[in-house]
């Protein structure tokens, strides 16, 4: 019988405390174009500028990811069937990880997207960089101060929350110059 830490990596919904932190799942894009192993490159490479992608990840019939399409493969023979062009076996992580956790890998390889799969290695989707850093980025909240006067130069305060993990009141940041 499976447990929670399966029903997590599979992206399946959370409640509870935990669900103010978000997970990789939570930053997804589902939209990355798919092909098959017995497709010829040319006709991915006329379907995937459409899409806005400049990469395509190899699927089974069952969803499996087997591979990824891009980069230097995209000038193979026209008539190549994918899976001789492709990268074989790409990195994988689970929808369950920390963003920060995987912006830290993602930083240390110097890669702009992981794909995202399920345990049985299912596509998910797949989760850009700049999403993570998005998403990791501290908000600024302006000041709801008094409107009263002041002597002297203005006083300005500044708020910050970090938005993508539980914090206490206290790690909020208030300073005046």
């Amino acid at each position: 019988m499976a447990g929670k830490a399966d029903w997590f990596a599979n992206g399946l919904p959370r409640e509870g405390t935990r669900t103010a932190s978000p997970q990789i799942g939570d930053l997804l894009r589902r939209d990355v174009p798919v092909c098959h192993l017995g497709d010829c490159v040319d006709e991915v490479l006329q379907c995937v500028p459409m899409t806005d992608w400049d990469q395509c990840l190899v699927v089974n019939s069952a969803g499996v990811v087997l591979g990824l399409l891009r980069g230097e493969a995209w000038h193979a023979a026209p008539d190549a069937p994918v899976e001789l062009a492709m990268e074989a076996g790409p990195t994988t992580i689970r929808p369950n990880r920390s963003p920060s956790d995987i912006r830290a890998y993602m930083r240390q390889h110097g890669v702009a997207s992981v794909v995202v799969t399920s345990p049985a290695g299912q596509l998910m989707g797949l989760v850009e960089r700049q999403d993570i850093e998005r998403c990791l980025a501290p908000a600024v909240q302006p000041h709801q101060g008094s409107s009263r006067a002041q002597r002297g130069p203005p006083r300005v305060e500044i708020g910050y929350k970090l938005s993508c993990e539980e914090h206490s009141p206290s790690t909020l940041v208030s300073h005046a110059k």
